[in-house]
């Protein structure tokens, strides 16, 4: 029987493959990129084992010297940056492991370039946001406003980098005082509402499973993460053809997400294709279909197919409690009664977990420290 690989970094988006594999009796092995091993995920006890890596090519280094323990091991990445370091160093890593990404090292991290992403779209035919390539404040005559920034790359910058700009005198502030030495600017689009399709590619594109949609009801500041609703295709008219295209386009094998923006006169632009698995994808394994389990099945000797065929879908809601609460909550946006009630419809939590209790209540340990250390301060 095939280990499983979970790498990323001390996120919901980690512990949601966790629990995934783990409601199909599988303990995977956590290679967690984290600069301490303070992590809520620690205390699962859904791991077989654990290992903590200061960096990305930490990570990469463990793999490579423990190739024949884990040989045959099936790989799920849950971030950028892993994503990245195990497309680039795919040539040494390919005889050892079942990993995600295509069969050419580099392609994956060529294709997380927001621009090459943009121009893969307009082939297909997105809709795409108006964009600039910006270096410098030398390249933003010809940006139209409002406008919103983004990294180039998404595993090379922090939320900050993430702003929407008014006039030129916002614009100029975000790439002086950004972390990024290069941004994608696009023409902001005033919402309806955002959405993501949540899948699956095998064999490069052959087969591109997409069970449903999230539609976020309440996003957090500057993700993609927030309250949802995840519901049937049925309910949306969404291109999932051009989307199944645009996977195949990219030859990408392993769970992804793409990202769409509907605008206030119904028209939807894509955002985005995140190479690993999503921040959101419990919701998909609540509904009834357990994409990071066939993956692994797909990768072994088992086979996906049977699994497949049993999936079955309901509409459900998932809330990342602690983001939201602090977001909406304890910034009053929200009233706590308002929140009590979403609480109660919510079906899913993004940690809260009867069956794996110690990591909430980890969370719930850290977030009352820091609402304490900051009542210092204010006291003080």
């Amino acid at each position: 029987m095939n280990k499983v690989i979970v790498t990323g970094g001390n996120h919901h988006n980690t512990y949601g493959v966790i629990r995934a594999l783990a409601d199909k009796k599988i303990k995977p092995f956590l290679l967690l990129v984290n600069e301490d091993s303070n992590s809520f995920l620690l205390k699962s006890i859904l791991l077989e084992d654990s290992y903590v890596v200061k960096t990305e090519q930490d990570a990469i280094s463990f793999l490579i010297k423990n190739c024949y323990e884990f040989n045959g091991a099936v790989v799920i990445a849950c971030s950028d940056g892993m994503s990245s370091a195990l497309d680039s160093s795919r040539n040494v890593l390919d005889d050892f492991y079942k990993l995600p990404g295509t069969k050419e090292q580099g392609r994956v991290t060529t294709l997380m370039d927001k621009e090459t992403m943009s121009q893969l779209g307009v082939e297909v035919g997105f809709n795409v946001p108006k964009s600039w390539l910006i270096r410098s404040v030398n390249d933003i005559d010809c940006v139209e406003y409002p406008c919103i920034t983004k990294p180039i790359l998404s595993k090379d910058g922090h939320k900050d980098d993430i702003s929407i700009c008014h006039c030129r005198k916002d614009l100029e502030k975000v790439i002086k005082e950004g972390s990024c030495y290069e941004y994608q600017v696009q023409r902001f689009i005033t919402k309806d509402f955002e959405y993501q399709l949540i899948g699956l590619s095998l064999n490069e594109g052959e087969i591109v499973i997409i069970p449903g949609f999230s539609r976020c009801i309440r996003p957090c500041p500057r993700t993609n993460t927030g309250f949802l609703h995840y519901e049937s295709l049925n309910r949306i008219s969404a291109p999932i053809e051009k989307c199944k295209s645009f996977v195949r386009k990219t030859e990408y094998s392993g769970l992804f997400s793409i990202e769409f923006l509907r605008d206030n006169k119904g028209v939807d632009y894509f955002m985005e294709m995140n190479f690993r698995n999503d921040g959101n994808a419990i919701c998909v394994t609540s509904s009834g279909t357990n994409l990071p389990y066939i993956w692994y099945l797909a990768n072994s000797t088992l086979g996906y197919k049977e699994e497949l065929s049993h999936s079955t879908f309901h509409s459900v809601y998932v809330m990342p409690e602690f983001p939201d609460f602090e977001s909406f909550v304890y910034t009053g946006k929200i009233s706590i009664i308002k929140w009590i009630k979403d609480i109660i419809r919510t079906d899913t939590f993004m940690v809260f977990n009867l069956k794996d209790i110690k990591p909430f209540i980890f969370c719930v340990k850290r977030l009352l420290k820091r609402f304490y250390r900051k009542f210092l301060v204010r006291t003080n």
